[in-house]
């Protein structure tokens, strides 16, 4: 599962606490074991590409997760 703005949703101690979740789900047997990925935004010249990255049209931001991201 890919959770875009990552940093937000990794916390154990936050709103989402999403690791704390997803073991719980899963030990539960409630969830099948799921790889999560947390993926901040990259910058271009010192500003977030935040929109440019996830509000483009296109198949851009697709393609960077299969391509790049989900392989490593």
């Amino acid at each position: 599962m890919v959770f875009q703005d990552g940093i937000g949703y990794m916390g154990t101690n936050g709103s989402w606490r999403v690791p704390v979740v997803f073991d719980n789900l899963i030990a539960a047997g409630d969830m099948p074991v799921t790889i999560a990925i947390f993926l901040n935004p990259g910058t271009r010249a010192g500003q977030s590409n935040r929109s440019f990255e996830y509000d483009s049209l296109g198949d851009a931001y697709a393609r960077f997760l299969i391509n790049e991201v989900i392989p490593l």
